[in-house]
């Protein structure tokens, strides 16, 4: 039986799909704001609904540098697919640290999921699951890195 809830075989899939699922918030937006905008949400002579979409474009495309940096860091010894809940073992504080940050902030993202769905967001929440999968993901490449003297003996 193969298991759902796992990292991708290779570094370089979990790192496209990170990139790939970050992106994808920008029409998702869009699909978002041109449906409210069709409903009648907004006044007519309002603000342009162009206004948010390039904010939040530009918000992206400036976190996209720092988010490499952080996958990176993250995905340093990627130990291939691993089941994306794994305990934390480690006797090191700053890795424990790091690994209770990430479980934090995909709870916060699952509170994110279903802010967004109440809302009348499918496609933001949507995009929001898709970032906790990437939160756990990291985190589980994370725990079960491969330190460079295990490297060497593989």
């Amino acid at each position: 039986m193969r298991r759902v809830a796992t990292t991708p075989s290779y570094r370089m899939t979990l790192w496209f799909a990170a990139h790939v699922l970050w992106f994808s918030s920008i029409p998702a937006l869009v699909s978002f704001l041109v449906r409210e905008q069709r409903s009648g949400a907004f006044p007519v002579d309002g603000d342009s609904i162009g206004i948010p979409i390039m904010g939040w474009t530009i918000v992206t495309v400036v976190l996209a540098p720092v988010l490499n940096i952080a996958w990176w860091w993250l995905s340093r010894g990627y130990p291939g697919s691993v089941p994306l809940f794994v305990t934390d073992r480690s006797t090191n504080a700053k890795a424990r640290i790091v690994s209770l940050g990430l479980v934090a902030l995909a709870v916060t993202l699952g509170v994110g999921v279903v802010w967004e769905l109440f809302s009348g967001a499918p496609e933001m929440s949507a995009v929001v699951l898709s970032w906790c999968y990437l939160t756990l993901a990291f985190r589980a490449a994370f725990v079960n890195r491969r330190t460079v003297g295990e490297r060497v003996a593989a």
